[in-house]
């Protein structure tokens, strides 16, 4: 199966990624969907610490963001999505760096990449 290109919004803290990926979506509707990121949203639902090692947290991350990475193959739209794991492994490689080897190695088989 040929995979359809998917937009990455991936930055610094108050880059404009959110803004970017909500004005794509409203300008073109029918052209782009917006996926959010994860650990920000995850980071609503739970007690959370940026500073302190968090991997219960960093693996519901990975989780979270596999499961999504399974649904944008059938988007209709050309799927936008801010964050992804290439940024991510960075960041669980600094909080939770038993995590980065097995994150990599499930990342290379589900995406064929890295």
């Amino acid at each position: 199966m040929e995979r359809k290109p998917i937009l990455i919004l991936n930055g610094i803290h108050g880059a404009g990624k959110t803004t970017h990926g909500r004005m794509l979506k409203s300008l073109r509707p029918g052209e782009f969907s917006y996926f959010p990121e994860i650990g920000g949203q995850l980071r609503s639902e739970v007690d959370y610490n940026m500073l302190k090692s968090g991997v219960a947290f960093d693996m519901e991350v990975m989780r979270r963001e596999l499961d999504r990475d399974r649904d944008l193959q059938t988007c209709l739209n050309m799927p936008v999505v801010e964050t992804w794991h290439v940024g991510n492994l960075a960041y669980i490689l600094e909080r939770s760096p038993t995590l980065a080897q097995p994150a990599k190695e499930t990342l290379e088989k589900q995406l064929e990449i890295i």
